[in-house]
């Protein structure tokens, strides 16, 4: 959707400048921007993973600012519980972080053992 940015403002929308021609909205011929909607960001989100050798990863929040609650598998080693947090830490670092509004680090997630 092409908006000049009184229209642009008026929505409360943000975009970039892409083109000069009529607006969608009121037509007048003008420096049109590509209109996005609000970003949403997915800290206050929950977090659920569940990695390749069974143990499963749930938090409140997507940004760790709660504990990590991990459900390990019953059958698992030390390391490949290892693996599993490698896993998910690099789930989070790919699919999970370019979507924060800020995050604190990796070296300050708390991790809850559970059963």
């Amino acid at each position: 959707m092409f908006l000049c940015k009184e229209c642009l403002a008026k929505r409360g929308l943000s975009g970039v400048l892409v083109s000069h021609g009529p607006c969608e909205d009121c037509g007048k011929t003008r420096a049109c921007v590509d209109a996005k909607p609000p970003r949403q960001f997915m800290n206050d989100k929950p977090f659920v993973h569940v990695s390749s050798g069974g143990t499963r990863f749930i938090c409140e929040r997507c940004d760790f600012t709660k504990p990590v609650k991990v459900h390990e598998s019953a059958s698992l080693t030390r390391e490949g519980l290892m693996g599993d947090v490698a896993e998910m830490v690099g789930y989070h670092a790919v699919a999970i972080h370019p979507e924060l509004n800020g995050f604190a680090g990796y070296d300050c997630i708390t991790f809850e053992i559970v059963g």
